[in-house]
């Protein structure tokens, strides 16, 4: 029986091992062409996790068997400053008069729908916006009415001193109303060029670029919200609720997620590989934030993050999650940037007004 056990044991160590070492490739692999993989970018810190358990469970029983995980663990070991830092102390580097603070929040409308507490939600993002003074903002899911009695997020943040200079882009269906919603980036330094690269069945998916004169300098900011999964209050519903209904509704709902999970993949990778190409035809040195709807395990973020320097690995904690909801939170927004630039004192910022965590860092040349 013991004999049997171990050999169980075993068997399902090479499994996770397996699964890891897949997980270690899946970010080259482009859902498009084959999406399962993405799914294992999902599940890398808890894969690592496991492993390291199976380590130390062949450790104790003094086998061989520990180099099966450790091996794999070590290899992997380049992956981890984009899902862990520890920084003890104070940061090595300090702002100075030539660096400027960019901020990156996915307001989720300014609370338009009450989702928390409607218009006291909208003053403390405001609020917050105004104490942090950032020279550059971007803005997802960015919300402006021009019809009297509603919350006109421009007028307040016109008369913050650091936002006189603006780029927006509403999604075409709101350009046809009073109503607008889109992406936003707001600046203290002058915009010399902007525009927009558009994707395919667009929604509400953009991306804006913005070229800002910092002194004598050239900045392009790409401000992007990239395809997200749509979950619907039916679906968390499901995911809430997996113990008290019985099997076959579960598999039918989990399948139903599954398919929007995969759907979102694909999309990301198509929009990502189209920023990328236009990136690539900037002479500029670049700035790309905001909301990537994708962990820094997926397709989308290693191809937008190839040659670019995470912010998160300059000052970030821990696994240093942006996404707020009821289950394991992760990191899906990020702030990166070209070789020329410097980030120091990057900071997750832990309110909880949005169903996002705006993150910020200072920036140099």
């Amino acid at each position: 029986m013991k004999f049997l056990a171990k050999k169980i044991t075993l068997y399902i160590n090479y499994v996770v091992a397996l699964l890891l070492a897949l997980a270690f490739i899946s970010p080259y692999i482009n859902p498009a062409f084959f999406w399962p993989t993405a799914f294992l970018g999902i599940a890398f810190p808890y894969l690592i996790l496991v492993n390291i358990i199976f380590v130390v469970f062949w450790g104790l029983v003094k086998s061989k068997k520990t180099a099966i995980s450790l091996i794999l663990l070590i290899l992997g070991f380049s992956y981890y400053p984009s899902m862990f830092q520890l920084k003890l102390g104070e940061s090595e580097h300090t702002t100075d008069s030539t660096s400027f603070k960019l901020l990156s929040y996915n307001v989720r409308l300014f609370d338009l729908y009450g989702w928390r507490d409607g218009k006291e939600t909208r003053d403390q993002i405001m609020s917050l916006i105004e104490q942090e003074q950032p020279d550059i903002l971007c803005i997802q899911e960015f919300f402006h009415s021009d019809e009297r009695g509603y919350f006109s997020s421009l007028k307040r943040l016109k008369n913050m001193k650091k936002s006189r200079h603006k780029h927006l882009q509403y999604i075409d269906v709101a350009k046809r109303t009073k109503h607008h919603w889109g992406i936003a980036t707001f600046s203290k330094y002058p915009i010399i060029n902007k525009g927009q690269i558009l994707f395919e069945n667009q929604g509400n998916d953009l991306c804006i670029f913005t070229d800002l004169k910092i002194n004598d300098d050239t900045l392009r900011v790409y401000n992007l919200h990239l395809a997200s999964v749509g979950l619907k209050k039916e679906n968390y519903e499901v995911l809430e609720k997996l113990n008290e209904t019985d099997n076959e509704e579960n598999i039918k709902g989990l399948t139903n997620i599954s398919v929007l999970i995969k759907d979102a993949f694909i999309r990301r990778s198509s929009q990502a590989n189209k920023i990328k190409e236009h990136m690539n035809n900037c002479t500029y040195q670049t700035v790309i934030c905001g909301d990537f709807n994708d962990t820094p395990f997926s397709y989308a973020f290693q191809v937008l993050s190839d040659d670019m320097t995470d912010a998160f690995e300059h000052g970030g904690q821990l696994m240093g999650p942006t996404y707020i909801n009821n289950f394991p939170s992760i990191r899906i927004d990020y702030v990166l940037h070209s070789d020329g630039i410097e980030s120091t004192n990057y900071s997750k910022i832990n309110k909880e007004f949005s169903d996002h965590y705006p993150i910020t860092t200072d920036l140099s040349f």
